[in-house]
């Protein structure tokens, strides 16, 4: 039963580290947008989303910046 607990814990604690993984990717491209560096905020939008492709606001953000820009969609 110890071992099983173990490893459930140990599993558990590596979905919240991607998860804090993948949040501080996505705050980062938000600082990025914020000071206007599209192009960095962009790579750290892909970045988060190549860990988590369940991250609506990152798809939403990079749509906002290719409009804003007038770039062609990625």
């Amino acid at each position: 039963m110890l071992k099983k607990q173990f490893v459930y814990n140990n599993n558990n604690n590596n979905n919240n580290n991607n998860n804090n993984n993948n949040n501080i990717l996505y705050n980062i491209g938000l600082i990025h947008t914020s000071n206007g560096e599209h192009t960095k905020a962009l790579e750290y939008y892909f970045r988060a989303l190549e860990r988590n492709l369940f991250l609506p606001q990152a798809f939403n953000n990079m749509a906002v910046i290719c409009h804003y820009v007038r770039l062609s969609p990625l």
